[in-house]
């Protein structure tokens, strides 16, 4: 359904996913879509934060159709704990970014590297 927002925690789930977040954010994630599947939503009383863990909806959301995607003002405090990375810029800056990457992430070097 297009619109449909995903699946995510509601009313204190939601404060405790964000402290869980702010203790340890790898495990965090991987709990929040290991109990509400591939794609999260946590609705904020100041914004909504999506979370994609599947690997086609990470292409689709960075690469097919990130001219969809803007990344918020509210992404500042990712900003904090990731810097200016690839995920939280927008643009021609992230563009750059993800053409010079690519070369790390051809099948050949993704099969030698496992």
């Amino acid at each position: 359904m297009i619109g449909a927002r995903p699946p995510g925690p509601r009313g204190l789930a939601v404060w405790r996913a964000v402290r869980a977040f702010q203790k340890s954010p790898l495990p965090a994630l991987e709990q929040l879509t290991a109990e509400y599947g591939d794609a999260v939503c946590l609705s904020l009383p100041w914004s909504r934060t999506y979370v994609f863990a599947h690997p086609s909806l990470v292409h689709h959301v960075l690469l097919r159709g990130s001219q969809n995607y803007r990344k918020s003002e509210g992404t500042r405090a990712g900003r904090r704990f990731f810097g200016e990375s690839m995920q939280l810029t927008n643009g021609e800056r992230a563009k750059a970014m993800r053409r010079r990457l690519a070369p790390l992430f051809t099948a050949d070097r993704l099969v030698t590297a496992y």
